[in-house]
């Protein structure tokens, strides 16, 4: 698997390229990581503990759009083969589970549902919603295509809570896994 991703692989890294952070105060643009270490933005249960299937990572990458009141993240993450990336989806799913209804954060208490989306070798939407169940604070879309995990995430929304207010984060998800298998990157 390769240890490195060319440039501008990921879907968002033109508009990344273009409007990024302007300081440590900046809360409008993009923010660029290639640190295989970078935490998943799937973290329910709001612990710094690291997957134990990120030490069979070899490349990543993670783009992240602020503006004042949301965010939006592009994450891929390469593992060195097919079974380490099933091994890291079943992980975020446990924890998802493990984490459904999540109160340890300093954040409003969030409650997770997950369900499974047909994209890629496998993939789910998870949706966090505050435990009024009126505004959802997060969404994402995980999909694995051999050795990689893509996910698309929006945090901070507010709006009703429903499996459609993740269409923009599904066409991603789609582009990207048909785009996957033209570089190595997916062991397809």
């Amino acid at each position: 698997m390769p240890t490195d991703l060319p440039r501008g692989f990921l879907l968002h890294e033109n508009e990344a390229t273009a409007d990024p952070l302007r300081g440590q105060n900046d809360r409008d643009g993009w923010s660029r990581g290639d640190s295989r270490a970078a935490r998943w933005y799937v973290q329910p249960c709001q612990t710094s503990a690291d997957y134990a299937s990120d030490s069979a990572r070899t490349a990543a990458r993670t783009l992240q759009h602020l503006t004042h009141d949301a965010s939006s993240v592009e994450q891929l993450v390469v593992y060195r083969d097919a079974r380490a990336a099933v091994a890291a989806m079943a992980e975020m799913r446990q924890r998802l589970r493990r984490c459904a209804y999540d109160t340890r954060g300093p954040q409003t208490p969030l409650r997770y549902t997950v369900q499974p989306v047909a994209i890629g070798g496998e993939a789910f939407r998870a949706l966090g919603t505050t435990v009024a169940a009126t505004t959802q604070a997060e969404k994402m879309i995980v999909v694995r295509k051999g050795a990689a995990i893509v996910l698309y995430g929006a945090f901070g929304e507010v709006g009703p809570v429903t499996a459609g207010g993740t269409a923009d984060l599904e066409k991603d998800a789609r582009r990207m896994d048909g785009q996957l298998c033209r570089y190595t990157v997916a062991g397809c």
